[in-house]
């Protein structure tokens, strides 16, 4: 009786060790396969994403990411609307002020959710000192630096 579970956990331990292992072969395989044989011109015409007649880093990086079974196209679907969400002007590029404006974005949606409910379901506004203008000790104020947006 005591054997019967270390047996079931001993087998079930060996199989996800065996799947790993396979997974792993797989992705070797890939990878070898493409350093081993090159770029084709079907490669070239499936990295052009944007059918520019030109491959950009990012074209090739993601068709080499794809290839190798590092990542799937969902995982970079994602990547590419956070991207866009943090892309505030619209300009193709992270800046300050885009990474800024989140970080207020999210503050504010924070404070929105903290505030609290007045009677009959009407929401009470107010706005806290210390997220938008904080005050140093003597009623001096400091400049806002945003914290770190990862």
């Amino acid at each position: 009786v005591f054997f019967v579970p270390i047996s079931a956990f001993a087998l079930a331990s060996m199989l996800s060790k065996y799947a790993a292992l396979t997974g792993e072969r797989r992705i070797v395989r890939a990878q070898q396969s493409i350093a081993h044989r090159g770029l084709r011109m079907s490669d070239l015409d499936a990295m052009d994403k944007d059918n520019d007649g030109e491959v950009s880093k990012l074209e090739f990086f993601e068709f080499m990411l794809l290839s190798m079974d590092k990542v799937d196209k969902g995982f970079l679907d994602r990547l590419h609307e956070q991207f866009d969400s943090l892309d505030k002007d619209g300009s193709g590029s992270l800046d300050r002020e885009d990474l800024v404006a989140k970080v207020q974005a999210s503050e504010e949606s924070r404070q929105q959710q903290q505030e609290p409910q007045q009677p009959g379901g009407c929401e009470t506004s107010y706005e806290s000192p210390s997220v938008h203008e904080p005050q140093q000790p003597g009623g001096g104020k400091t400049s806002y630096e945003s914290p770190s947006v990862v």
